[in-house]
């Protein structure tokens, strides 16, 4: 009877901690949500100041010390772009579907054209058309991005 006991007061205790657990990763992962919002709008700020600035400053120096900050902006800009994503991988409702491989590389490879990269960069896939694979098309377009 005290082994009974002692295992229900284990369980429950057990209970607590993986409810506690939950409750702080739920809090984390809405700061880290509202926290990266909350920095992109000053960061863009940030880049489009060090834009116009670039365009307007003749002197070398400054113009260096503005690459740099626009640089270093960018570096930010790219955490708070992964902490959205594993923000995002964390709170997906996730559904199984048929996963359409070609239109989201095709998407993916539009969207990183857009991103400025040189004309003489191509991208190729090779895809086998008979592929049946199901999983959440989200998820895939996340891991094909990175």
């Amino acid at each position: 009877a005290q082994l009974a006991q002692a295992n229900f007061f284990l369980n429950v205790d057990l209970q607590k901690a993986v409810e506690s657990l939950r409750k702080a990763n739920e809090e984390l992962d809405n700061f880290i949500y509202k926290t990266s919002h909350d920095i992109r709008g000053p960061l863009a700020s940030l880049k489009g100041m060090c834009h116009v600035a670039q365009l307007e400053v003749k002197d070398p120096v400054a113009l260096d010390y503005l690459q740099k900050i626009d640089t270093t902006a960018e570096k930010l800009n790219k955490i708070l772009t992964r902490l959205l994503m594993v923000n995002q991988i964390n709170n997906v409702k996730q559904r199984k579907e048929l996963v359409h491989f070609n239109e989201i590389v095709a998407e993916v490879f539009a969207s990183e054209r857009k991103k400025g990269l040189p004309q003489r960069f191509t991208f190729q896939s090779d895809i086998d058309q008979s592929l049946n694979f199901n999983s959440d098309p989200d998820l895939i377009r996340i891991i094909i991005e990175n």
